[in-house]
């Protein structure tokens, strides 16, 4: 997860938000 948020940079936040509530 943490090298898709750093590759993503923005878009990759939403993405760790979404992870976390699932």
């Amino acid at each position: 997860v943490d090298a898709l948020t750093t590759k993503r940079g923005k878009d990759g936040g939403w993405v760790v938000e979404r992870l976390i509530n699932q």
